[in-house]
C-alpha cells in the first residue's frame, strides 16, 4: 500500500465483555499448539493460552 514493501504484521486481537465474563484473544494459533489452562473450568475462574514449541523454555 502506498508504494512500500513492508508487510502489514499486527497480531490479530480480539476482546468482548458479556455480564461478568471476558474474553480476549491475541494472535493466531495453530493446531499443533499447545493449550494450556490454569485455574479453576468449574467457577469460570481461569485463562487459558496456547504455545508453541519455541515458547515452551520460557514459560516458567
Amino acid at each position: 500500500m502506498l508504494g512500500f514493501d513492508e508487510q502489514y504484521a499486527k497480531s490479530p486481537y480480539f476482546f468482548t465483555d458479556q455480564y461478568d465474563l471476558g474474553m480476549e484473544y491475541c494472535g493466531l494459533a495453530n493446531s499443533d499448539d499447545e493449550l494450556v489452562v490454569r485455574g479453576d473450568l468449574a467457577a469460570r475462574e481461569f485463562i487459558a493460552f496456547w504455545l508453541r514449541d519455541s515458547d515452551l523454555g520460557s514459560l516458567v
